[in-house]
């Protein structure tokens, strides 16, 4: 029997705790699940929306784990697994609804990798051991990878060196992810970005070819686009648009800024109409009246998504391109296991840049 200390909470009038159950490694998984020792977790707003969501009324009393994003070492694996071995280094995300476990920010977690496929090996180069550092960083990967992955390639989008792209939010971990992925597998020529004045210079050294500066007094966000395309786009709309801030300006005048519906141009939105107080958010906050009706056509001409990332793909892709340097993990901070409350507070806050990570004691 071996502790399993996690990170968990019962719903969101209760603050997060470390608690612990003793399991027994050799006879807590099946013949198709694997168990994985978590060394890191990387925390995203989807974890403190699912603790917002958590109303007492009707949330059941049981211990929820926090976090889905991980990274770690396969320590068992059952008979039936084909596809990972025992001492593999892998990373991905577990959020399963059907036990009560439910997350990854605990010691071990019990993995069925058919059923839970977000998951891939990171590559050790030359048989080294994978450092913490490693660790942290394929961990940050996971959700903001995935997430830009599906952005591009979600409903059957035909990106290629030709599409014009505007991302809103060029700043994001999504964004940042996004850039990396057009500019190196899809050879993008034009990706369009917003972003604060002050980060102008960055965006444009990760890549962006033209920026936009949400903050300036003088010319609206619309504005500034709708210029852009007759001065430097010849005319040419966007085939797609990923709002990874949350924005919902463009909707006036979506007809001129995204090429017709018929193209499969696509807006594609991670977030919805603004960006979440995830203090204070409940359901109606997550399910709005206007996202609903985007989302059913209703009253609308272009294609229109809310993007939930899951794609197994997305980390295959990623396994590759962060050990040849084109994707680099933006991390923002790193906290230890006990420090679990200052790591939430900054999720919180709102003003992480780049992910946040705790170490996961073993």
């Amino acid at each position: 029997m071996v502790d399993n200390k996690a990170i968990s909470y019962i719903n969101r009038d209760t603050p997060l705790k470390i608690t612990n159950t003793e399991i027994d490694l050799d006879n807590c998984y099946k013949h198709n699940e694997i168990i994985v020792e978590v060394h890191a977790v990387a925390l995203n707003p989807i974890d403190n929306i699912l603790k917002r969501l958590s109303i007492p009324l009707i949330s059941r009393s049981y211990s929820k784990i926090y976090g889905c994003d991980y990274s770690g070492v396969i320590v068992r694996a059952g008979k039936d697994v084909k596809s990972f071995n025992v001492g593999d280094a892998v990373f991905g995300k577990y959020l399963d609804f059907t036990c009560r476990r439910q997350g990854a920010a605990e010691q071990y977690i019990v993995i069925n990798p058919t059923k839970n496929d977000e998951i891939s090996v990171i590559e050790k180069g030359d048989g080294k051991e994978v450092s913490q550092e490693t660790f942290n960083k394929y961990a940050a990967a996971v959700t903001v990878f995935a997430t830009a992955y599906c952005l591009l390639t979600e409903n059957n989008q035909k990106i290629n060196e030709n599409s014009k792209i505007l991302v809103v939010g060029a700043s994001t971990s999504v964004g940042y992810a996004l850039i990396k992925i057009a500019k190196n597998i899809y050879n993008v020529k034009t990706v369009v970005g917003t972003c604060n004045s002050n980060s102008i210079e960055h965006n444009k050294e990760a890549g962006y070819d033209i920026l936009i500066p949400y903050n300036d007094p003088s010319k609206s966000v619309p504005e500034y686009t709708l210029d852009i395309i007759k001065d430097q786009l010849d005319g040419e709309k966007f085939d797609l648009i990923a709002d990874c801030a949350g924005t919902n300006v463009f909707f006036p005048i979506m007809d001129s800024v995204l090429k017709p519906s018929s193209t499969n141009s696509q807006f594609l939105t991670i977030v919805g109409d603004y960006k979440f107080n995830y203090r204070t958010m409940g359901w109606s906050d997550f399910v709005t009246w206007s996202v609903i009706k985007r989302k059913l056509g209703i009253f609308r001409n272009y294609n229109y998504g809310f993007i939930v990332a899951n794609s197994p793909e997305g980390l295959r892709l990623a396994s590759k391109m962060i050990p040849s340097g084109d994707y680099i993990p933006v991390i923002d901070s790193v906290y230890k296991f006990d420090q679990f409350k200052d790591a939430e507070e900054r999720l919180i806050s709102n003003k992480a840049k780049g992910k946040i990570i705790i170490e996961i004691d073993q």
